[in-house]
């Protein structure tokens, strides 16, 4: 009985560590026949289908195995090479862990084969991750961390740019789309650790809820900056992430 039960456990750890990459290679694979597809001409072939099942694959590397690690940690050497050059992903795993999608190939593919809106959805991409992972309204202070831009209009400014995709191409990379613009309302709304002084944050914040009046954060930035000028806020200025 004992022998049985280790026996059967070995078994289950086995299908455990092949059912993980089981998937990511099929994710993979639905990636690389979105990217043949595109190509070959085929007319059905967009490059939003295959941005989307670039998520996927993203979303698998960085799922955690039953080891507590992502996926693209555990990969042995030989296949994390081959993730390393897939077309359109960047991944890194040493201090810091990522899977994003490379904006220069996305644009330089938009450009060649690509429809208005995906010409415009990567022009907006790039403006805002000119490095992966990190939005142009962050700046990175340590691999993990950073502090929000306050003053310089970036917040405000990228909102506009997103805000404005979606009116133009409403539900075309929904997803993306909306993850960006909340990101963005959460630092609005929530980020106490400003890169700048206190006038720079009540500035930002006002102009952002002067923009905005009907966007979510709207009111949430009027009641900030309110509390910034009467020093009762929790903002850290010069603030030091970590």
């Amino acid at each position: 009985m004992q022998i049985w039960t280790i026996a059967a456990l070995i078994l289950l750890l086995a299908v455990e560590t092949v059912a993980e990459p089981q998937e990511y290679s099929q994710a993979l694979l639905n990636y690389r026949d979105a990217l043949s597809a595109i190509s070959s001409g085929d007319n059905s072939a967009t490059i939003e289908i295959a941005f989307s099942r670039l998520d996927s694959l993203r979303s698998t590397l960085l799922s955690r195995t039953s080891a507590g690690h992502s996926l693209l940690e555990s990969l042995p050497a030989e296949e994390f090479d081959r993730v390393n050059c897939v077309p359109g992903l960047l991944v890194l795993r040493t201090e810091v862990v990522f899977a994003e999608p490379d904006p220069t190939y996305f644009l330089g593919l938009a450009e060649r084969q690509g429809r208005t809106v995906d010409r415009a959805f990567f022009h907006a991409y790039s403006r805002t991750y000119p490095k992966p992972a990190w939005p142009v309204y962050r700046e990175q202070q340590t691999d993990y961390s950073g502090c929000t831009l306050f003053g310089g209009g970036e917040l405000a400014d990228t909102y506009a740019l997103w805000d404005d995709f979606h009116r133009k191409y409403p539900g075309s990379y929904h997803p993306t789309v909306q993850n960006v613009l909340q990101d963005i309302e959460g630092e609005v709304g929530n980020s106490t650790c400003a890169c700048e002084d206190k006038a720079s944050v009540v500035r930002e914040l006002s102009a952002f809820a002067k923009r905005f009046p009907d966007s979510r954060a709207a009111a949430s930035a009027s009641k900030r900056a309110q509390e910034v000028r009467e020093s009762r806020s929790g903002f850290r200025f010069h603030c030091i992430s970590g």
